[in-house]
């Protein structure tokens, strides 16, 4: 029997973990539910002394207001009253929907119902107007992160809207991106421009070799414990597909919509910055390349280099097979099946096979 479940774990809800008791490393405190839900929004300096002089449990505090960031997007994108005291009601109505509270013990269901309201409260504190936290709740972002973003968009809008290449546009997005890196290696890797380096090159399309030899030449460091340790190959790797690819390319997006761009700005140059940023390939050819089904950076860019080098000047590549497609079936032969299998279909799809 390939699957016995006897071995299966439990199903979690990163929800209700918000509301678990601390680990013992961090605090002998023994909290309720209801405790740990308030001190989660409590005010820094209302905290009492024990909590603000220990730096792990400040630390796993923010690890799990950050949990909540989809639910407060969620609130915001789908509330409906007005009024401060309905949404509450709102949030809590949604509390008892969730996976969460089905799974909760009686506890847990008082604290989530106050987590709820108490994300409703900080939301309208933040943002007072239905109509504003509508349009943050499309960035899957926390209330907080979304209107810091749009107050620095607001603020620098006409340097973002004359940069026009995908360095320009890193250069002037770099500070905004710092504020938000929520891995502490990101924020805090020496030298103090490698996160910088590392960001410029990886949308350039340099190959993680390339990369990983970098970050040792350049001695890149991270901290560790009273120290520093030099930069892992996993520490790099989560820099560049979890920080910069999934985590800076939420806050690029959040960029574009609060400029004005919809869908249609995909072709803009921050629409084409988004992409290579997720990507970590570095122009619109790569892009569509990747996009056709193509999801490997360095093959995304193989077929880019070779459908340049038999003359194709646009930036479709599903246009490019229409007179190249012998160029990409020998470019892709050495490679795994999946990506001839990617080509062939592709094929069957522009010649009208189904």
């Amino acid at each position: 029997m390939l699957l016995d479940p006897n071995n299966s774990e439990d199903t979690t809800s990163s929800i209700l973990s918000v509301l678990r008791p601390f680990d013992s490393s961090i605090t002998d405190a023994d909290m309720s539910p209801v405790e740990i839900a308030e001190l989660l929004f409590a005010e820094e300096e209302t905290r009492q002394g024990w909590v603000v002089d220990n730096i792990p449990l400040v630390n796993e505090l923010k690890r799990r207001r950050e949990l909540l960031a989809a639910v407060e997007s969620y609130l915001m994108a789908n509330r409906e009253a007005s009024i401060l005291d309905n949404f509450r009601t709102e949030a809590a109505s949604l509390c008892e929907q969730t996976f969460a509270f089905a799974t909760a013990s009686e506890p847990e269901r008082f604290g989530l119902r106050l987590l709820f309201t108490r994300l409703a409260e900080s939301i309208s504190a933040l943002v007072d107007e239905p109509e504003q936290q509508a349009a943050f709740g499309q960035t899957l972002l926390s209330a907080e992160k979304a209107k810091l973003v749009f107050d620095w968009v607001t603020e620098h809008r006409i340097s973002l809207l004359e940069a026009t290449t995908n360095a320009s546009l890193l250069a002037v997005l770099w500070p905004l991106l710092e504020m938000t890196f929520e891995d502490r290696v990101a924020s805090s890797m020496e030298p103090a421009s490698a996160a910088f380096a590392l960001a410029s090159a990886w949308i350039e399309g340099s190959n993680y070799q390339q990369l990983f030899d970098f970050a040792s030449e350049e001695e890149i460091t991270k901290p560790y414990g009273g120290g520093r340790r030099k930069l892992a190959e996993d520490d790099l790797f989560k820099l560049l597909n979890s920080t910069f690819a999934f985590d800076s390319a939420l806050i690029v997006a959040a960029v574009g919509q609060f400029l004005g761009l919809d869908d249609a700005g995909q072709h803009t140059p921050i629409g084409v910055f988004l992409k290579t940023l997720k990507y970590g390939v570095p122009d619109e050819l790569a892009i569509s390349a990747y996009e056709a089904g193509f999801a490997d950076r360095a093959v995304a860019q193989l077929l880019r280099d070779q459908m340049r080098s038999a003359g194709f000047g646009g930036e479709d590549f599903r246009e490019a097979l229409s007179a190249h497609a012998d160029v990409a079936a020998e470019t892709i032969l050495p490679l795994p099946s999946y990506f001839t299998d990617v080509l062939v279909g592709l094929r069957v799809i522009r010649t009208g096979g189904i």
